[in-house]
């Protein structure tokens, strides 16, 4: 029987705040989702958020005014560390405006009254054609590779389905381009 994956990115601290200083290296920056050996998922969406009482624009990342140095990368690995997608491309993502390559319209800015400005971000892999078939071992990683402790809040929820190894796979819905 299929079930919902509704998971955050967790780092080596088992941590979900990815509002954290990934210049201490990969236990605080590397933020993953790893599909565990009696599973499968088929990932449909990632949801990013960031809030941030500063004013967030596409030329800065969350409330900060500059773009980051090094930036967030976004791949797809096997359980033996092998890359199987880039999708940054290989140009990491410096900026709030440098997401909308990944989700396009499905990301925008929000500056409530009286409330901490927000970039709620939809990333819609399966709007590629299929979703993101994972299988043991194999993760989804988001590497912060800046400081990210000044921003108020920055979290990413993967959202899909998955089954038991032991039971007939689910078929997949395919869009319409």
């Amino acid at each position: 029987m299929s079930r919902h994956v509704f998971k955050y990115l967790k780092n080596g601290n088992n941590e979900i705040d990815m509002n954290q200083d990934g210049t201490h290296g990969p236990m605080y920056g590397s933020f993953r989702l790893t599909v565990p050996c009696n599973k499968e998922y088929w990932v449909w969406r990632v949801n990013l958020v960031i809030r941030d009482h500063r004013a967030i624009t596409l030329n800065g990342f969350g409330g900060q005014p500059d773009p980051l140095d090094l930036g967030l990368l976004i791949s797809y690995k096997d359980s033996d560390d092998q890359l199987l997608t880039d999708y940054t491309g290989g140009v990491p993502i410096r900026t709030n405006g440098d997401f909308v390559f990944l989700a396009g319209v499905d990301a925008q800015t929000f500056s409530p009254p009286g409330s901490m400005d927000l970039l709620p971000i939809r990333w819609t892999i399966a709007r590629a054609g299929t979703p993101l078939h994972m299988t043991c071992g194999q993760y989804l990683e988001f590497l912060v590779q800046d400081n990210l402790t000044g921003l108020r809040f920055f979290r990413t929820m993967v959202q899909g389905f998955s089954y038991r190894i032991t039971e007939a796979p689910p078929t997949p819905l395919i869009l319409d381009p």
